[in-house]
């Protein structure tokens, strides 16, 4: 709480910066959760695996490949 005073005394009285320091107030108590599964390096290499060895990486590259050929065409000249 002692934050969201000195933010707000900082602004000068400006009310979109108190809004602001009112609205990005964070829940620390929610940080603060146990972890029950640690290995996550593991669980990102599994799930990286997975989207090369599934083709989708294959599909996402076509996506941008076409997608910007569409923009291409379409957009404004």
């Amino acid at each position: 709480m002692e934050f969201l005073t000195l933010f707000t005394d900082l602004s000068s009285g400006h009310q979109s910066l108190g809004l602001i320091a009112n609205i990005t107030a964070i829940d620390w108590l929610f940080l603060a959760q146990q972890v029950q599964d640690a290995k996550v390096l593991d669980q990102i290499q599994t799930a990286f695996n997975n989207f090369i060895q599934s083709g989708q990486a294959w599909a996402m590259a076509f996506g941008i490949v076409f997608g910007y050929i569409f923009r291409v065409f379409t957009g404004p000249s």
